[in-house]
């Protein structure tokens, strides 16, 4: 069926997504998710289709950008209590400006494997708050496993200002204020 005179190959984003990820063994965890850590929360995002240029990005995109991403896509505007933001920028090459930081978190507490917990995944790192009080800090250019946590006794991190951008993005909805998108990095 053609459509405004197109066809639909000129018309059809197909998105390939998962809405989390699993482990299995890692960090001495049985099979599950709901985890602060990269086999959880970083999962592959594909779309095909007109105008997507070929290739990868490493940008942080999270599951609340697929439904402003649609609606870019379809020309209409995401209702004003949408969360995230359109990723049709990326799929035009690099933008010269995207979010550095990226919310995570998880309630659902020890059935899934963990204490409840909030996490900013930044390009580099991972920090996480759980409920219980403690607080783990990752490099993830130097330990894509997440097996050195730098804020254990003994530990060399130090967690700067990552306490207060996650407080910040906690408390961060779809109105999309300045405070919000500073604490992403914007």
């Amino acid at each position: 069926m053609q459509r405004n005179g197109q066809s639909p190959a000129e018309n059809t984003y197909v998105f390939f997504w998962t809405d989390n990820g699993t482990h299995n063994g890692d960090h001495r965890l049985s099979y599950g998710k709901r985890t602060p850590y990269e086999q959880d929360i970083n999962f592959p995002l594909v779309v095909r289709g007109p105008g997507i240029q070929q290739g990868t990005s490493e940008k942080l995109v999270g599951n609340h950008d697929i439904a402003p991403t649609i609606a870019d896509l379809a020309d209409v505007d995401a209702p004003e209590f949408v969360d995230g933001r359109s990723i049709v920028p990326l799929f035009e090459g690099e933008p010269a400006q995207w979010r550095e930081a990226l919310l995570s978190e998880s309630a659902l507490g020890f059935k899934a494997g963990a204490p409840p917990w909030n996490a900013l995944r930044t390009e580099d790192e991972t920090y996480v708050e759980y409920k219980s009080g403690e607080r783990e800090l990752y490099d993830l250019s130097a330990d894509p496993y997440q097996t050195d946590n730098l804020l254990s006794p003994g530990g060399s991190g130090d967690a700067r200002n990552l306490p207060a951008r996650l407080e910040t993005l906690k408390g961060c909805g779809a109105e999309k204020t300045t405070t919000c998108a500073e604490a992403e990095g914007m």
